[in-house]
């Protein structure tokens, strides 16, 4: 994350790189359908295809909601199963 440029767009060689860098030696064949590699992928997906990127000013801040966003999920998901929350 703190390699991609904090605005603007980037190219798409170097979006790959960024991204087998990071994940492409957890993502082997077989990976769970639970697992959350493939939320992961979709979310890089949508935040690498254009104009979901430029709404947020470029791929870092929107991987950045995004993250931000299934965060926030998950712990309300948490919090709501927790007995006498």
């Amino acid at each position: 994350m703190n390699s991609l440029p904090q605005n603007g767009p980037i190219d798409n060689g170097l979006l790959d790189q960024a991204w087998e860098q990071s994940i492409g030696d957890e993502s082997p064949d077989g990976v769970p359908a639970t697992s959350a590699l493939p939320r992961a992928r979709t979310e890089y997906g949508r935040c690498k295809g254009g104009s979901f990127s430029r709404s947020y000013g470029g791929l870092r801040r929107c991987l950045e909601f995004r993250h931000d966003e299934l965060i926030r999920d998950l712990n309300i998901d948490y919090w709501n199963s927790r007995i006498g929350s």
